[in-house]
């Protein structure tokens, strides 16, 4: 089953540069006028803790406009960067996907999981 980012009709990804700790980028291979992939990623480096920190993810415009679809997540366990496909995705992943939602709220992004 996907994991899907619903963004408010005001906050199309895509538009959208830096939130917060947070970078929104094209991926390094994508054409210029392909704006249907992105990776939103974090600019705070690792830190050497027992808890997992999400660095980033990708995540692909679905057909519906609000809706993007998770592709991957990279995060630090504490001592390795690990990366998650969507069919991998588990608990753990669902809780750093709702600690990022809460950060993009503070600055007025709004992001719902689906």
């Amino acid at each position: 089953m996907p994991h899907i980012l619903v963004f408010h009709p005001d906050d199309h990804p895509a538009h959208l540069k830096k939130v917060g700790n947070w970078v929104i980028t094209f991926p390094p291979d994508s054409p210029l006028e392909c704006t249907s992939q992105l990776i939103i990623r974090s600019v705070i480096p690792p830190q050497m803790d027992k808890q997992w920190q999400l660095q980033s993810l990708e995540i692909q415009q679905t057909e519906v406009i609000q809706h993007w679809e998770i592709i991957s997540i990279s995060y630090f366990d504490g001592t390795h960067l690990k990366k998650l496909n969507s069919e991998q995705f588990n608990i753990d992943a669902d809780k750093m996907m709702n600690g990022l939602i809460l950060e993009l709220k503070k600055y007025d992004v709004y992001v719902e999981l689906q």
